[in-house]
């Protein structure tokens, strides 16, 4: 059984540490794996009020029990019988490995990294964030089910198709969270409805495909609840990239990202620079609104960098910008906001 040598230290509780011995320790009931308690601290408590002593001591051994109950998970048999059956992408420390098995899932359909034809490097974002993610599905108390949501198809000719074909991620995804070591629930939204209905009926058994708009957050708010209203562990933003939808999209699906989980906008350099937004075939003529300050937007409205670093500036304040949210990663040309 694992041993702490001296969590009243960890606690912020300062004493004489000494061998454990009938007179200078007390032990709680002799259990194997207790924790001694120091002699000074046994002293000061023996001359408290009964019920503040019973406190003290019950709250000690409770942070016992955690310490060892949360050490337990990552030496159990199952956890790494577990572990040995994920892909390896999960186990292993490698950003490339992760850049590979994306490529390869996608059917070469992908510029989430930079290893395929055009490309981003959002590879060590998501196998920073993804790889626990999965190996968390191991742990004794959980089960093996993982639910991604992701905006945009990638049915726009001049942005989101490779090679002129859509559905890279999806694949990508399905892919890299096989079955039976995961049970992907994928969920997809795109704003080209014939596009993603031509897809999905192509590609049967990848994904579950939904049409909307992304810069309403009552369409977003549907197809959560037509994917089932359970949170999701990963939602990604790779959808139209101009800044207003992707605030729209930020403040409306961070509150159906599960705890231990996460958010990803994508392109948020659509902040400080100018490009056709992705809107499928059916064009609009509408740009991502970034200018060289990437603060402010053509029309002088706040940019997705500009509201993130003002999420940013709440977790310095101790202020939850989103209820859950604790942590906001800038990455190369995305951000991930982690709960």
């Amino acid at each position: 059984m694992l041993r702490a040598n001296n969590p009243l230290a960890d606690i912020g509780l300062k004493g004489d540490v000494r061998s454990p011995t009938e007179d200078s320790t007390m032990t709680a009931n002799n259990m194997e794996g207790a924790v001694p308690l120091p002699y000074s601290f046994v002293r000061k408590a023996m001359t408290m009020p009964n019920k503040i002593m019973t406190l003290l001591l019950g709250g000690i051994l409770a942070v016992g029990v955690l310490y060892q109950t949360t050490a337990s998970f990552a030496t159990s048999p199952h956890y790494y019988q577990c572990l040995s059956k994920l892909p390896k992408w999960t186990r292993q420390n490698s950003v490339d490995l992760f850049s590979q098995e994306m490529i390869a899932g996608s059917k070469g359909l992908t510029d989430k990294t930079k290893g395929g034809q055009h490309g981003h490097d959002y590879q060590f974002m998501y196998h920073r964030y993804m790889s626990p993610l999965a190996q968390r599905t191991c742990e004794e108390d959980r089960n093996n089910k993982i639910r991604i949501m992701e905006i945009g198809l990638g049915c726009d000719p001049s942005g989101g198709m490779i090679d002129g074909k859509p559905g890279g991620s999806a694949f990508a995804w399905r892919y890299m969270f096989p079955s039976p070591a995961f049970d992907l629930d994928l969920h997809i939204m795109e704003f080209d409805a014939d596009c993603a209905i031509k897809w999905a009926e192509e590609n049967p058994g990848i994904a579950h495909i939904h049409t909307g708009d992304a810069s309403d957050a009552a369409s977003l708010n549907r197809v959560v609840e037509e994917s089932g209203g359970d949170l999701f562990d990963i939602i990604v933003d790779d959808g139209s990239h101009m800044n207003s939808h992707q605030i729209i999209v930020m403040d409306t699906l961070i509150n159906h990202v599960a705890p231990g989980g996460t958010m990803f906008i994508e392109d948020i350099h659509s902040s400080c620079r100018g490009w056709k937004a992705n809107t499928g075939a059916v064009s609009q003529g509408l740009w991502v609104g970034g200018t060289e300050g990437c603060m402010v937007t053509a029309t002088g409205e706040p940019t997705i960098y500009a509201h993130v670093v003002d999420w940013q500036k709440k977790l310095i304040l101790r202020m939850d910008p989103a209820p859950g949210v604790k942590h906001i990663d800038i990455c190369y040309e995305a951000v991930a906001l982690q709960k």
